[in-house]
């Protein structure tokens, strides 16, 4: 044996009245009652917490410490000068170097008092070498205490 289930509708009710109509899914933005702004795309909304506002806000304010600290020491590494009128005269000694002579030698014959690690330094950077290496004949500038 085999039963029929029919269901009946009421008379004047469609069946695509019952079914409730869905607006168009676009891509905008809107704003609820607070102001927030909320992005609609295919019917999601993206809204940010409180919590992510505080991410974000931090993570901009890092990006920012870093650029102005990178600001900052670009600036502080630029060597800068003040032009005058006023002529600059500074006298040196000058040495020439003789075969088999070292730095060392050099510094500690006008050491004086001083100790000869720092006066190597000392004409280290007074003559722009990169170490203690020197050669016979190069000429040597003296600092001015001597």
């Amino acid at each position: 044996m085999s039963i029929a289930v029919v269901a009946e509708r009421p008379a004047g009710v469609s069946l695509s009245s019952h079914v409730p109509s869905r607006p168009a899914e676009s891509s905008r933005t809107t704003s609820d009652a607070r102001g927030v702004g909320r992005s609609r795309v295919s019917g999601r909304s993206l809204r940010l917490t409180t919590r992510g506002r505080v991410v974000f806000g931090a993570l901009a304010l890092v990006a920012l410490a870093a650029l102005g600290f990178g600001t900052a020491s670009a600036i502080a590494a630029v060597p800068s000068a003040v032009a005058t009128d006023v002529e600059a005269t500074t006298d040196f000694t000058y040495v020439t170097v003789q075969p088999g002579q070292s730095l060392w030698d050099i510094a500690s014959t006008i050491a004086d008092d001083r100790d000869v690690r720092d006066v190597v330094a000392e004409i280290s950077t007074l003559n722009g070498l990169q170490g203690a290496q020197i050669e016979p004949g190069q000429r040597l500038a003296l600092p001015t205490w001597v």
